[in-house]
Formats: C-alpha cells, structure tokens, sequence
C-alpha cells in the first residue's frame, strides 16, 4: 500500500493566501474613508470578483492563490490613486 504524502507547497500556499485577504478585505471594507459611495460600491464589486478569482484559483489548486491577495490591493491603491487624480477624492 502506498500512503499519499501531503502537497506541502500548496498547504502552504492556502494558508498564506488565506491569511493575506484578511488584511487585503480590510481595505476594501474600509473603502468609505477616501472614497464616495459610488466608488465604494465600484470597490466592492471588483473586491469580489477578485475573491472570485481567487476561490477559481483555490479550487483549481493553483500556486497563483497566494499571490491574489496582493494583486487585489495593488487593484484598490490604483483604485484610489486614479480616484483622488481623476475625480478629486480626499480622505
């Protein structure tokens, strides 16, 4: 009988991953401090498809899970800057 080892590198990355959206869904919740309610909501929707992008990637055991977390903030910090440029948002 041959026992099957656990994947540790995708244990790892689950867990890492998971542990960074908290900090990354901080951001978005707390969207409303420098943004208006219609760039809030805007935030929200691509937040959640970033979660999206992330469950896909989480079921599809890719090693890109980790990574989605990061690229979701790096999403909301454009998302801010381009609002506080473009359209005059302030904190």
């Amino acid at each position: 009988m041959t026992e099957s080892q656990p994947d540790w590198l995708l244990i790892i990355n689950r867990v890492v991953g998971t542990a960074l959206w908290v900090p990354a869904l901080v951001f978005y919740g707390v969207s409303g401090l420098v943004a208006p309610i219609l760039g809030v909501v805007v935030m929200w929707v691509i937040g959640a498809v970033w979660l999206g992008v992330a469950t896909r990637w989480w079921h599809r055991k890719s090693l890109f899970y980790a990574a989605s977390p990061a690229l979701a903030l790096a999403t909301w910090m454009l998302l801010v800057y381009l609002g506080d440029r473009l359209l005059g948002w302030t904190a």
